[in-house]
């Protein structure tokens, strides 16, 4: 069996060769994007919006973010899947107030992806190439997924932090039921 993240962090948006990439960042450079038509460890249905994303992004004309000139619009997407609900939730960040392209894109994408629940944008202006956006807005549907680990239902906003492999994350919470013995309260911060 492939190993799973249900949450992923694209460096989506960086010009090369004349087209929109989407990807990670290659190997010691925070500007150059490795292009990925998928993602082995993300589900399929994570990677179909990947994919739908990028066309969508690059349809609305405007160009990617650079770091070193700080100059475009589009900087990141994050992706965010519920392995209970099946459900993903988009978050796409822009360097710039440009929140009708970006309703645009969370729009189509909804409509060709009925697995989302919702579309976020954010804006992030900052030097630094991290998502971090000064503020979010839900665009599209709901910004947060349900999730179960174990025993525990779980409310998960776009961006907070949740172990990517769920699967871990149960072998985590089960060592430490264990350690405990159910006569202790464990916090997870």
């Amino acid at each position: 069996a492939k190993p799973v993240v249900e949450r992923v962090q694209l460096v989506t948006f960086r010009v090369g060769d004349g087209r929109l990439r989407r990807g990670f960042h290659a190997g010691g450079s925070f500007t150059r994007v490795v292009d990925l038509p998928d993602c082995l460890v993300l589900p399929e249905a994570a990677n179909r919006v990947a994919v739908s994303l990028r066309a969508l992004a690059a349809a609305t004309g405007l160009p990617a973010y650079h770091p070193r000139t700080r100059q475009g619009v589009w900087r990141h997407a994050v992706l965010r899947h519920s392995r209970a609900t099946g459900q993903v939730v988009v978050v796409l960040v822009t360097a710039t107030a440009a929140r009708g392209p970006a309703a645009e894109v969370a729009h189509r994408l909804r409509e060709a992806h009925p697995e989302i629940s919702g579309v976020c944008w954010g804006i992030s202006d900052a030097a630094a190439d991290a998502v971090l956006p000064e503020r979010l807005e839900t665009l599209e549907g709901r910004a947060e997924l349900e999730e179960r680990i174990g025993p525990f239902r779980l409310r998960v906003p776009p961006l907070r932090f949740l172990q990517a492999s769920l699967e871990q994350a149960e072998r985590i919470y089960a060592a430490i039921a264990e350690g405990s013995r159910g006569a202790a309260t464990a916090w997870d911060l």
